[in-house]
């Protein structure tokens, strides 16, 4: 099991393993993956937008601080540019998690498809908006590599 400190930025996933592999002892590569894969450390959004690993123990609390003013100060921009507001989120929520119910892991693309099939568009950015906003809200996040790819999972 990988013990490590709170936060890690993970914006780039090579890199950010390496960053946790050289702050945890005899850590290597698959330990992480390990880590990732039975959701003891978390890949999310948080601060600023970027991508972090985390502690699972501590999440919940970063999210407390962090999720509603960013959750707010997007509102009006997702809002007039995208056309994203509670409705949208919330019907995006339910076909997300119903999608990822049972300890399913799906790609962004199948995730988007899903979406699509219930006539919510994901057009430029909006995709990884909707996206963004759930993992914010705690509901997904990164889950295990599938080849190159990364997968989301509740």
């Amino acid at each position: 099991m990988v013990k490590w400190m709170t936060a890690v930025q993970a914006q780039d996933f090579l890199s950010s393993l390496w960053a946790i592999g050289i702050r945890v002892k005899n850590a290597c590569e698959t330990d992480i993956e390990d880590a990732i894969a039975d959701k003891s450390i978390i890949r999310t959004w948080l601060l600023r937008g970027t991508l972090h690993f985390v502690s699972s123990q501590d999440i919940r609390w970063i999210f407390d601080l962090v999720s509603p003013r960013i959750i707010a100060s997007n509102s009006n921009y997702l809002a007039k540019k995208l056309q994203l507001d509670s409705n949208v989120f919330q019907q995006s929520r339910d076909v997300i998690i119903k999608a990822l119910e049972g300890g399913h892991h799906l790609l962004r693309k199948d995730l988007y498809n899903e979406l699509k099939y219930v006539n919510i568009s994901i057009p430029d950015l909006r995709g990884i908006h909707i996206l963004h906003r759930l993992a914010l809200e705690g509901i997904i996040c990164f889950g295990p590599r599938h080849g190159k790819q990364h997968t989301f999972v509740l």
